[in-house]
């Protein structure tokens, strides 16, 4: 009879060495024998008294709360040597453990991976005999590394077998996708971004054992479809100001994705790192590098057509829009409109206030009742969502929605703006040629064709809107134009991911619509004075 399941979350990893202030004094004032002495444990067993960085205590205290644990590092941050040790803790704690270490290609993993857990193995691991028909097998060699790809560790409980260690990679997995299927694991460590097919099959591999996941790389590739899926929507918990950059930063972020935490490792967090060597190289590279090589923080590529937009500063709580906290707060509201044939229209609610602040304060189709508009997991940087699928909407339903009450009545619309070309086109109807405008005329709904200019043009008012001093705090002598409510999730998303590649892009229609408010709009309308303070075109 097999023995019990060990479950991974029934532990907490508790392992080396507190490196902090106290630490410090303490060693300043230590005796010579006593530092050698300590020195000389290191070297034995550097898993329990090598020494632990502070930053590490937070990755190890979400060890229960989080299924995933994503540590985003800059250059010798030390995310790997966190892994290592957090993997060889685990087989020396979990009876039994089963743990998966995967890795880019063979030569990575023999010459990163499987060398940072050997060099961080136990000396008494290490110095075991070699014997035949033991219960463990511990072979390792610089050249090929781990025998057989396998570490398998002494017994540590009567009736478990030895933790086993098996190293894999992601070439061979796309090479046959069955590698990674029909086991479990406990613990699986991914080191450098994995596909993101992969990392989706993988947590399947966590639920026997309430398995944990940990991925650990610097982000020089940006914004991929594993970096947009885990941050896309990510909620920031913890930041500070980077020196380097100028500005206040992500520490740590929970993803939308259930269970899922990522860490941003500074590589001057790294005490053991010669920081002022560092910051002088790094101080003539661009931004985006500086981002990824000092701070783990990934960048959208320039193919992103919003790169100001930032979850962190453009986003607000819902009962933070200011009409909506004080319904006596003045100001003027319009609709955006993107309609479509076979899939639903995309509408923007958007109210200019006497600053000249666009909020957009609602959207549809809404995550919330509807699901994701797009994924961005696709192939070409996203692909249509559950959002997109036909909702069988007539014009007497967009009517319905567009002045349903919940935040306005119809006479709170000034304007109602649309796509001029989709507006214009006609059908052929019972009474002759129909067209969209003339069809929601019948419902009472008047609809203002949106001037005709190039998309860029739209794009390049939004981006306006969204400009403000990254370096500098947010404030009122500081702040963006545009707004948006954080129930607007797939609005958000779509300026987090859009990249204007063309009209089969899944994330454009919440943009065209935005465009279609800009460019229409009159800004906020003084109802005493009908003066126009803000909004409208070039």
């Amino acid at each position: 009879m097999a023995a019990p399941i060990i479950y991974a979350d029934s532990i907490i990893p508790d392992f080396g060495v507190p490196f902090n202030d106290q630490m410090v004094e303490a060693l300043k004032t230590a005796p010579v024998e006593a530092l050698h002495d300590f020195h000389a444990k290191q070297q034995f067993d550097p898993v329990m008294m090598g020494w632990r960085p502070a930053n590490w205590d937070t990755v190890l205290d979400g060890w229960k709360q989080y299924v995933t644990h994503c540590v985003l590092g800059g250059n010798r941050s030390a995310k790997s040597t966190l892994m290592a040790r957090l993997t060889l803790h685990l087989a020396m704690t979990i009876p039994g453990a089963r743990i998966r270490c995967w890795s880019t290609n063979e030569e990575s993993s023999v010459n990163d991976q499987q060398r940072v857990i050997w060099e961080n193995l136990p000396q008494g691991f290490k110095n075991l005999p070699k014997k035949r028909a033991v219960d463990s097998s511990i072979s390792y060699t610089q050249k090929n590394g781990f025998t057989g790809g396998k570490l398998i560790l002494p017994s540590i409980k009567p009736g478990y077998p030895g933790s086993e260690i098996i190293f894999q990679t992601y070439r061979s997995w796309s090479n046959d996708p069955q590698v990674a299927e029909g086991w479990w694991a406990h613990w699986i460590w991914l080191d450098e971004a994995p596909p993101a097919k992969l990392y989706a099959t993988l947590l399947y591999r966590t639920y026997d054992a309430n398995g944990r996941i940990g991925m650990s790389f610097t982000t020089l590739d940006g914004w991929t479809p594993l970096i947009a899926d885990l941050l896309n929507g990510a909620k920031t918990l913890k930041k500070r100001h980077s020196k380097l950059i100028g500005r206040e930063l992500p520490v740590l972020q929970e993803s939308i994705r259930p269970r899922t935490i990522i860490h941003y490792f500074w590589t001057e967090d790294n005490v053991f790192v010669d920081h002022e060597n560092f910051i002088g190289d790094m101080s003539n590279r661009s931004e985006a590098e500086k981002l990824a090589r000092a701070h783990g923080i990934p960048t959208k590529s320039r193919t992103s057509v919003f790169s100001m937009f930032d979850r962190d500063v453009h986003v607000v709580k819902h009962e933070a829009v200011p009409f909506i906290k004080n319904p006596q707060y003045s100001v003027t509201k319009y609709h955006g409109i993107d309609p479509a044939g076979r899939k639903p229209w995309y509408v923007v609610w958007g109210a200019y206030d006497p600053a000249g602040t666009l909020w957009i304060y609602r959207d549809f189709p809404d995550m919330a009742t509807y699901g994701e508009w797009a994924d961005s997991t696709g192939d070409d940087g996203g692909k249509a969502g559950p959002a997109q699928g036909k909702n069988n909407f007539g014009y007497k339903d967009y009517k319905e929605l567009l002045f349903d009450g919940k935040e306005q009545s119809a006479s709170d619309i000034v304007m109602s703006a649309v796509d001029p070309r989709y507006a214009a086109s006609e059908s052929q109807g019972d009474d002759g040629a129909e067209t969209m405008l003339s069809k929601m005329l019948d419902h009472g709904i008047y609809l203002v064709p949106s001037p005709g200019k190039h998309v860029a043009d739209g794009e390049g008012i939004l981006n306006d809107m969204l400009m403000y001093d990254r370096k500098r705090p947010v404030g009122s002598d500081n702040r963006p134009r545009l707004m948006i409510s954080d129930r607007c999730e797939n609005l958000i998303r779509c300026f987090e991911n859009y990249t204007g590649s063309g009209q089969d892009e899944p994330w454009k229609d919440g943009i065209d619509a935005c465009r279609y408010l800009v460019q229409t709009a009159n800004g906020y309308l003084d109802p005493l004075a009908k003066v126009v303070t803000g909004g409208g075109s070039y």
